[in-house]
């Protein structure tokens, strides 16, 4: 201790000794090396992503080859998924795998989803998806969520149902969009009286995935308009609208006649107009 004290007094009186000049040239030196640390920071940083990309520009090339012959191979999907493992793969490596799937599976349709789909299964991908929802960073839980509902991993509909982090919205959020597009808006149903709020930025979200994965409509839509939750009742008009079923349409125009959220009126009326627009705009240019 006496050895701390010294030092720490010797250091105040030098400190105290010195002149401006050479305390001031001593703050420019600090300055100087904190701004050659950040450039060097800078310049390993980017030196990093610049190889990262270089990195998944290797592994796309040879994604596109593995992809490919599995989907349109002669060989055959077996065959082509016993020349392939992911074994000893970085996570990178099957990041970027994930992705061109899910990118490959929203432009495709029929036999060659099926493909893509059984690939995402088995190559064992789905493990490690399935490994994400296991995470404590709430960031790759929400990354195996995406991964699963977009490549329409039936059975993961309960480990997504069980997933925790209760308090952050967009996990929850996530959730929500993965059950749709796993199991249809009759999960919508669930929310009918809870106090589960679903804020515009969540039903935007929720109408592109419906748009984007083409889920069906919901034979009933109309029945959850009566929905204690006002957020609810509000997807569901936002969500006739986009069907433009005639029955749920008719159903709107009851609803509106006893209603009495100004909030839920001036959305019909605000859609209704919308709607009528695009009507003109359609005759004009026919």
């Amino acid at each position: 201790m006496e050895f701390l004290e010294t030092r720490s007094q010797f250091f105040r009186e030098w400190w105290l000794n010195i002149s401006l000049k050479e305390g001031l040239i001593l703050v420019i030196l600090a300055f100087a090396l904190a701004g050659l640390f950040f450039f060097l920071l800078t310049l390993w940083k980017r030196a990093r992503k610049l190889k990262e990309i270089k990195v998944k520009d290797a592994y796309q090339a040879e994604i596109d080859q593995v992809l490919f012959g599995f989907v349109f191979g002669q060989d055959g999907a077996e065959e082509e998924l016993k020349k392939f493992s992911i074994s000893g793969k970085s996570n990178l490596y099957k990041k970027v795998l994930i992705k061109s799937l899910i990118s490959l599976h929203s432009n495709f349709t029929g036999s060659s989803t099926d493909k893509l789909e059984e690939f995402y299964v088995s190559s064992g991908l789905v493990s490690y998806s399935l490994h994400k929802l296991q995470s404590k960073k709430w960031t790759e839980v929400v990354e195996g969520i995406r991964d699963l509902a977009a490549l329409n991993y039936q059975p993961a509909y309960d480990s997504i149902k069980q997933v925790k982090f209760s308090k952050n919205d967009l996990v929850q959020q996530e959730k929500l969009i993965a059950r749709i597009r796993l199991r249809g808006l009759s999960e919508l149903s669930e929310f009918r009286n809870s106090k589960a709020y679903f804020n515009d930025w969540t039903q935007s979200n929720i109408l592109f995935s419906v748009k984007r994965f083409k889920v069906k409509n919901l034979e009933n839509l109309q029945d959850l308009l009566d929905s204690s939750n006002e957020s609810v009742a509000l997807l569901v008009i936002r969500l006739i609208f986009y069907f433009r079923n005639s029955a749920q349409l008719l159903a709107i125009d009851d609803f509106e006649q006893r209603t009495g959220s100004e909030k839920l009126l001036s959305e019909i009326n605000f859609l209704k107009r919308n709607s009528t627009i695009k009507a003109y705009s359609s005759y004009d240019r026919n």
